[in-house]
């Protein structure tokens, strides 16, 4: 028998199961060579641990804060786009992932996707917020619940909270409801207004099939466009990928101006090592790649 892969430099690899607050210390005191993954709450502490290092990479993880089009007030897009404007991306990113991440265009398509286009970027807009939700009928205000599972780290909520107080400026109270993980994910896609994380996808129309596409499984939107599905089926039969590009600058676009989330942020992920562990990184979509890590 021969491994398919080449050589393998270990000889063993032991895995230990430890609490997440605990694991940044078994690092610290050579119980562990590395960590599969550490949170972003854990950096600060991280930092503090001599002969290591913290390794990142970026992802195409995100969070979507999406609202279902089909429920009031959502189905008013004048709403939707209030929501939108009133929002400010690069002042979520700078609070929760000032390291390593990307700023979110509100389409679900990363920068680090192949097929990726980047478009006009996004500038907050206050005033036209509070007049769009004047012409919506809400200019004495408007009272929304996001709902919350923080299934990725307490970094969710810290976003719901950061999109709060900038809605608040444009007349919009918003109330998050936080939900225990498990709960959470027994309603992700039933809450009118839901914060979601999204796993790494390594190409821009996986994802956009798999949420966006009318009538799937996991469109927890309910967004349905016939001009989205149809560019969508044409990008996921072209292998060149200049030429999906030309298909994805127009699926983002449509995305954008649907108006159906506020997606500010693309996380790093982040992972930990020994400085005596050589040819080990992080990896987007959180798999652990060991058959070239060596020891010395």
């Amino acid at each position: 028998f021969k491994y398919w892969g080449g050589d393998v430099y270990l000889d063993e690899i032991h895995f230990f199961n430890f609490e997440h607050e605990n694991q940044v210390t078994a690092l610290a005191s050579g119980s562990v060579d590395l960590i599969y993954e550490i949170s972003v709450e854990e950096l600060q502490l991280a930092r503090s641990v001599a002969d290591a290092r913290i390794l990142s990479v970026p992802s195409a993880q995100t969070l979507c804060c999406r609202m279902q089009v089909d429920k009031k007030p959502f189905d008013d897009i004048r709403v939707r786009k209030a929501i939108v404007k009133a929002a400010d991306n690069t002042a979520i990113l700078d609070l929760v992932f000032p390291d390593g991440g990307a700023v979110g265009e509100n389409h679900h398509v990363a920068p680090i996707h192949p097929e990726y286009v980047e478009l006009k970027k996004l500038t907050r807009d206050v005033d036209g917020a509070k007049e769009l939700l004047v012409e919506a009928g809400y200019g004495s205000g408007l009272d929304l619940t996001i709902t919350v599972g923080n299934t990725d780290g307490p970094w969710h909520q810290t976003i719901c909270e950061a999109l709060r107080d900038q809605l608040k400026e444009v007349g919009i109270n918003l109330a998050i409801n936080v939900l225990p993980t498990q709960k959470f994910w027994e309603i992700w896609d039933k809450a009118d207004f839901g914060a979601t994380s999204w796993a790494h996808r390594p190409l821009g129309t996986m994802v956009l099939s798999q949420a966006y596409r009318s009538g799937v499984p996991w469109n927890e939107t309910h967004f349905s466009d016939p001009e989205f599905d149809a560019v969508l089926a044409e990008a996921e039969g072209l292998a060149d990928v200049d030429k999906r590009k030309e298909k994805m600058k127009r699926l983002e676009k449509i995305l954008q101006d649907a108006a159906i989330m506020v997606q500010p942020i693309w996380r790093p992920v982040y992972t930990m090592a020994l400085n005596k562990v050589h040819g080990y990184g992080a990896q987007p979509a959180r798999a652990m790649l060991l058959t070239k890590v060596w020891i010395g």
